[in-house]
């Protein structure tokens, strides 16, 4: 090669240590070398200096520097530019890769790839192209935690995860649909040997029956017919199996009465765990910390306990604390409700605080989503101190992290429940309430979070979670927190922030994954990574139009500290970016109409997005000017003058903001089946025929928003009046209201899409409003 050539020049020189004779000699022979050598070369014209040719270029290297994968078979590729890609090979660890060839994207490009296996651990991989040795290195992770998925119904996964193997107690029936009712299950699992069946509903399934055939003695049931139904327990007697109710009401008054049957079948335990009665994954930690400890159980309802006033515990509460010589109280419990709880004790006795983490095991069951309450009762049922249950992925990911298990089994998500209302669940994001990020500090300088700011409760995919505790596993307790922001005005950036000084970092950013080129600079805690022109894609996954989005995937390693303190966070986050300025794209993937508008109205400010599915085929443009133009009417919302939450009276001050983010209320026009999964996850029914707010955005179905519904006949004008004014009247506070005078205008909160009786449509809150006041 002409690189080989210009070596070979460079290298020949004249030592003046040889003789002057051999001097002379070899003199001469490097003459006639270096004329043999200029005879092969193509004849230079006078001035021209002769070029080097580049060497290949390695791009596109999979897994990404950073990534970290599952021990066993792993795919190592990359894409070679300049050279023939046959003349790409690896090395691992300083060794040939070798193994079985793979293309991971077919006919696409011109990855090259091979299959090899790799053991836990950092391990280093390096591209070598032909004779030019390693071109590029990067570093895998490779994590020792095994994941496996389980998925049954709530029955069939009881006997799967059940560790003890046959029980010799009664069967203990647990209602799927108000699986709160059932908190005490593990307590009296552990302590009667029970077996629990989740009831899903009014009649018992073939699975349950034989399950509780299976068992002796009285079936017991938690919670009294709003649990359970009467129709079931009929079905019992009337199978000689007649059935013993235990507590109802709520979720404190039944474990009250579950510890009472069961002091009084085995007795009394020394120890009482006291939790919380919500959140509910909270009062779930402390039902199976009290199983596994042997001890009782008692929860405290917060509603009643309030700081600014002096209520008592519950009766049956203060009988339980009483009753115990110790007591371990939760640390979720809030200061006001211990100090009640610790009035409350008896002389003598001894209490201390306790976070109830589960114990360190080399196994754990993992119920992936927090809204899957009934499976994780039945789950949490069947835990011992081997093998805890971990309730939700940011718990499970801390329980990997500080005990570095061999194996976790996860319960997949499914639908949630029906229920009749929105779940007032904590976990939730609670953009409803509050913006994501502070309006005014951002406002200059607006950003994209590739990750919702407000945390997500529901898992989008199992394999997201196996990911995520892969990386807990292999980065441990210690690792620092890190957040990611990414920036796609122009060009695109990412900022990657530690919570103290970074000492190293590697970031890599693919799109569609193709490899992303940028410079990465590290300034004390923040990581700033500044990309170059964006990657030249294959025809097919180009995007379709200027306002497609487009995936992409940020891989870093994050190290803080140095020497024996050196930690390392191995992260992956995933957005989707607009490649055109002026629209902006959601983290689901939205096109979010771009730019800010001005304050319209007086009084309190509430900000706004206009977004649109891109499947919907609709211009988010057009969308957005009419939905603008209905919130800003003064018949609309702007003459609220309801009472907020802070106690503030007034008018609303509209304005629409152009990243979603930054919105307190975001209307979305989806595709039906969009709608139904995003409501579905709050327990909302929308059947691919309603909208929906599901706590911090307007869902308006496609259908409802293109042809309206039959009650409002032709005018699809008014009824998107009362779509958007609706649905956002839900994110203001209002619930449904009904129309009690025939011939009257129906209240915008009337639920019109089902049918208007005697009164007429209307889409305004405030029909009799003019313009002039």
């Amino acid at each position: 090669t002409r690189g080989n050539r210009a070596a070979v020049v460079h290298d020949v020189g004249v030592s003046t240590a040889l003789p002057r004779r051999r001097r002379a000699r070899l003199a001469l022979a490097c003459a006639l070398a270096c004329l043999s050598v200029a005879m092969l070369l193509p004849p230079a014209r006078a001035g021209q200096r002769v070029e080097i040719a580049d060497p290949p270029a390695v791009s596109d290297p999979l897994p990404a520097p950073g990534a970290v994968v599952e021990a066993g078979p792993v795919v190592i590729a990359a894409r070679v530019d300049g050279a023939d890609p046959a003349e790409l090979a690896f090395l691992v660890d300083g060794e040939p890769a070798v193994g079985r060839p793979v293309d991971p994207d077919g006919d696409l490009s011109g990855l090259v790839g091979v299959e090899v296996t790799l053991p836990p651990g950092i391990h280093r991989i390096e591209a070598v192209v032909g004779d030019h040795g390693p071109l590029r290195s990067w570093q895998v992770v490779v994590s020792g935690l095994e994941v496996a998925e389980a998925s049954e119904p709530a029955t069939a996964l009881a006997v799967r995860v059940d560790p003890l193997g046959p029980r010799t107690g009664p069967a203990l029936l647990v209602d799927l649909g108000r699986p709160e009712l059932g908190l005490a299950a593990p307590v009296l699992a552990a302590r009667l040997d029970a077996v629990v069946v989740g009831v899903g509903q009014d009649v018992l399934t073939p699975a349950e029956w034989a399950r509780i055939d299976a068992t002796t003695g009285t079936p017991l049931v938690l919670g009294g017919p709003e649990g359970v139904a009467d129709a079931v327990m009929a079905d019992l007697t009337a199978a000689g199996r007649p059935a013993e109710r235990i507590g109802g009401g709520s979720a404190a008054a039944t474990v009250a009465a579950a510890m009472s049957h069961v002091d009084a079948a085995v007795g009394a335990k020394p120890t009482l765990v006291v939790a919380p009665a919500e959140p509910f994954d909270r009062a779930l930690a402390g039902a199976v910390a009290a199983a596994e400890l042997g001890a009782d159980l008692t929860l405290v309802d917060l509603a009643p306990v309030d700081a600014d006033r002096d209520i008592p515990l519950p009766e049956d509460v203060a009988a339980q604390v009483a009753a115990h010589p110790q007591l371990l109280l939760s640390a979720d419990l809030p200061a006001a409700s211990r100090d009640r709880v610790v009035a409350a004790m008896a002389e003598g006795a001894v209490a201390s605080d306790d976070d109830l983490a589960p114990p360190a095991a080399q196994e754990a069951v993992v119920v992936a989503d927090t809204a899957d309450r009934g499976r994780a009762v039945v789950v949490a049922a069947a835990a011992d101190a081997d093998r805890p249950v971990l309730i939700g992925a940011a718990a499970a990911a801390e329980w990997v992290a500080r005990t570095r298990p061999e194996r976790v089994t996860v319960v997949t998500p499914t639908a949630p429940p029906e229920v009749a209302g929105p779940v007032d669940d904590p976990l939730l994001p609670s953009l409803a309430t509050t913006p994501a990020l502070d309006v005014d500090a951002v406002a200059a300088d607006p950003v994209v979070p590739l990750i919702d700011p407000a945390g997500r409760a529901i898992t989008g995919h199992v394999d997201d979670l196996a990911t995520d505790l892969r990386r807990a596993w292999f980065d441990g307790q210690g690792a620092p927190a890190v957040e990611a922001l990414l920036d796609a005005r122009e060009g695109l950036s990412a900022t990657v922030t530690a919570a103290e000084a970074v000492t190293d970092a590697v970031v890599h950013v693919s799109l569609h994954g193709y490899e992303w080129p940028g410079t990465t600079r590290v300034d004390g805690r923040r990581v700033t990574w500044r990309g170059g022109d964006r990657p030249p894609l294959p025809l097919p996954l180009e995007p379709g139009g200027r306002d497609a989005p487009v995936p992409v995937v940020i891989t870093t390693a994050i190290t803080t500290g140095t020497g024996e303190r050196a930690a390392t966070r191995h992260q992956r986050f995933e957005s989707v970016v607009g490649l055109d300025p002026s629209d902006t794209v959601s983290p689901e993937g939205w096109v979010v109409a771009g730019g800010r508008d001005a304050q319209g109205g007086a009084g309190r400010v509430v900000t706004y997005s206009v977004e649109v599915e891109p499947e919907t085929g609709l211009d988010v443009a057009a969308v957005e000017a009419e939905v603008t133009a209905i919130l800003t009417d003064p018949r609309s919302w702007t003459a609220d003058g309801m009472t907020t939450p802070g106690g503030a009276e007034g008018g609303i001050a509209w304005r629409r903001v152009g990243l979603s983010q930054l919105a307190r209320i975001r209307v979305v026009v989806a595709r039906p089946a969009t709608v139904d999964d995003l409501c579905g996850r709050v327990g909302l029914r929308t059947g691919g025929r309603v909208s929906c707010w599901d706590g911090y955005r307007a869902m308006l179905n496609l259908d409802r928003w293109t042809v309206g519904v039959p009650p409002f006949h032709a005018d699809l004008g008014v009824y998107r009046e009362y779509l958007v004014n609706h649905e956002v009247g839900h994110g203001l506070g209002h619930g449904h209201e009904y129309c009690t005078t025939a011939g009257a205008l129906a209240p915008v909160m009337m639920q019109q899409t089902g049918g208007l009786g005697a009164c007429r449509a209307n889409g305004w809150p405030f029909p009799e409003v003019t313009a002039a006041g």
